[in-house]
């Protein structure tokens, strides 16, 4: 087995990422989890795409100016570091005197967040490495004034990229 994934895209499709390590035939796996599918009427289709450029739904998103959105006490969003040194930016919107919990979960087993939160200015307000369960990260802040701030999440190693190199993240408020 050179490669698996039961949860890469979206919803219950697959999405897996390979480079061959040599030219020649490659078979392909697909089995079915439910034992209550099965028949005519549990299909599926398959894409075998070479050189592949895959659609990553928040890219671009490196750097302020690019930063995708994230609604304070919304859902989270699943995000990947989907090449070595990827940096996601995300912006938010604040309202001054409330208590923001920024936190990275849910990570992959070789995801290791670092949390940074920025002003509009770009101006760093707070840090955070395995401040969270595990590697995840966490910040509590209290909005000084209201607007646009902004959240980079890195992995702690760098070199480190891929569609399995996840982690989601959310924006709530707390009672002051």
């Amino acid at each position: 087995r050179l490669r698996s994934d039961d949860v890469g895209g979206e919803g219950l499709a697959l999405l897996l990422v390979w480079t061959a390590t040599y030219t020649g035939l490659h078979d392909v796996r697909v089995r079915n989890h439910s034992t209550g599918a099965v028949g005519p009427d549990a299909r599926y289709d398959i894409r075998i795409v070479e050189n592949a450029e895959i659609a990553y739904p928040f890219e671009p998103d490196d750097g302020p100016g690019l930063a995708s959105s994230l609604t304070a006490n919304g859902l989270p969003q699943r995000r990947d570091f989907h090449r070595p040194g990827d940096v996601d930016w995300i912006e938010f919107e604040s309202v001054a005197g409330l208590t923001y919990l920024i936190e990275t979960f849910d990570l992959a087993a070789n995801t290791d967040t670092v949390l940074r939160l920025f002003d509009a200015e770009s101006r760093e307000l707070a840090r955070d490495d395995d401040g969270g369960a595990g590697y995840a990260s966490r910040i509590q802040w209290t909005a000084p004034e209201s607007g646009v701030h902004y959240l980079s999440v890195g992995n702690y190693t760098a070199k480190i990229g891929g569609p399995d190199v996840r982690y989601s993240i959310w924006v709530r408020t707390q009672q002051n």
